[in-house]
């Protein structure tokens, strides 16, 4: 069973972000905690497999001659995890507040709604985002044309001098980043970060501006992520005998944002407390993904305690989809009160959730377990304009044990802490479509 945010993840890479179809699937579906795989017949190399393909494709398999099987799926990783957060958070300046409470919010609190902005561009990428003149490609993005791309230092013997292909997205400010690097020998690895920051100072590109964040009460403090694609390969013969081999496909590096916003709750006598939380930012538009793959098969560039590394003739992508805090809004200043409290929003979850597997209410508690929910904000899809950025609760639901799908199915529902409806967080949204 796919959940929504499953499909959407699953679209967002591959429409979006232009990822292979298997690899597409499987970064979508590796979510709490399920090692998702695909299979896949070929000869000895995992490259000519079904695997790699860039897009759906209907034809046979011509690689089935060769007596191997190929099994391709996500393994968190510990060391990715470790770097992406020293690189990423070494690149991004964080405007996160020290002492937050990680005590859980009061069931009546609603935090503010959020005003939201497009990020600054730089001169040269604003004309192309804002300009006429140039078409847009698929969900609204603009590919820059090489000669408005700044060059990079002659003297720069980095990735970042080399020739980028560089998009954007005007209602959002979305950028996806490409280059492949020249060979390298081996024992000459690049470290990504001073390569990252030189990328965006030949890009005249202010990273912490693609991070939720702002001034006053606002700050923006990162969750990172690591993860590696593994690809396992066997061959058998006609005498039984069994060759294993093992490759790793990509290495990943996630950056998610979290908002910093105040509680104010009653406190003993009357008194007003002020509490400084982080709330999660949901939804793939404030996000980044680095990804780094080899270009043939091989192992992908090791990790050490601060930064990825470059080896031999990699290509790198970097999507960066995120989008400024401008200031916040009450309720009642934009008339979208009253405020649900979080039993009435797991009231409405239930129902929901009831409605969508064919049951009464009843039937669905008998059948899932109560559900865990977590209080944040909604972000836009990375093709849409975002004006507000509203809190929502998502809750996420486990079938039973003994239960037909078992307590790995997974149901998510999110619900509005505004509005009339479950679905008033995405209402104001205006998104590119699909095709120019």
């Amino acid at each position: 069973m796919v959940r929504p945010e499953e499909a959407l993840g699953f679209w967002h890479h591959h429409a979006v972000e232009k990822l292979p179809v298997a690899e597409s699937l499987l970064l979508s579906l590796a979510t709490f905690g399920a090692v998702p795989l695909c299979l896949s017949a070929g000869n000895d190399k995992p490259e000519d497999s079904p695997l790699y393909d860039q897009d759906f494709d209907s034809k046979p398999n011509l690689s089935t001659a060769g007596a191997y099987m190929f099994a391709m799926f996500p393994v968190r990783s510990a060391a990715a995890a470790k770097a992406a957060a020293g690189a990423l958070r070494g690149l991004v300046s964080v405007d996160g507040r020290p002492g937050l409470d990680e005590t859980p919010p009061a069931d009546d609190w609603a935090p503010d709604i959020l005003e939201m902005t497009r990020p600054t561009l730089p001169p040269w990428l604003a004309q192309v985002a804002d300009g006429p003149r140039f078409e847009r490609d698929a969900f609204g993005f603009k590919t820059v044309p090489p000669s408005r791309v700044p060059a990079g230092e002659p003297q720069d013997p980095s990735p970042a001098a080399e020739p980028l292909d560089v998009a954007v997205q005007p209602r959002s400010g979305a950028l996806q980043i490409r280059w492949a690097s020249r060979p390298r020998p081996e024992s000459a690895p690049v470290p990504l970060l001073p390569t990252l920051v030189a990328l965006f100072r030949r890009l005249e590109l202010e990273p912490s501006l693609f991070l939720t964040g702002g001034g006053g009460a606002f700050g923006a403090e990162p969750d990172s992520d690591g993860m590696s694609m593994q690809i396992d390969r066997v061959a058998v013969t006609g005498e039984g005998r069994e060759e294993a081999g093992s490759y790793q496909r990509c290495v990943y590096g996630r950056l998610a944002s979290s908002v910093g916003v105040t509680e104010q709750r009653i406190g003993p006598g009357a008194s007003a407390q002020s509490i400084p939380r982080a709330l999660p930012v949901f939804g793939l538009g404030t996000e980044w993904l680095m990804r780094s793959c080899p270009s043939g098969t091989g192992t992908t560039p090791g990790a050490d305690d601060t930064s990825l590394r470059l080896a031999g003739h990699d290509e790198l992508s970097l999507f960066v989809a995120g989008r400024q805090v401008a200031g916040s809004h009450t309720a009642d200043s934009l008339g979208v009160g009253p405020a649900r409290t979080r039993p009435m929003a797991r009231e409405l979850a239930w129902a929901s959730v009831a409605e969508r597997l064919g049951m009464t209410v009843d039937e669905a508690k008998a059948a899932l377990e109560a559900p865990t929910g977590e209080l944040g904000y909604l972000s836009a899809p990375v093709h849409c304009r975002q004006t507000h950025m509203y809190p929502i609760y998502r809750f996420i639901f486990r079938y039973r044990e003994g239960e037909l799908l078992g307590p790995q199915a997974l149901l998510t529902v999110d619900v509005s802490v505004y509005g009339p409806g479950m679905a008033f967080a995405s209402e104001e949204w205006v998104c590119d479509p699909e095709t120019p």
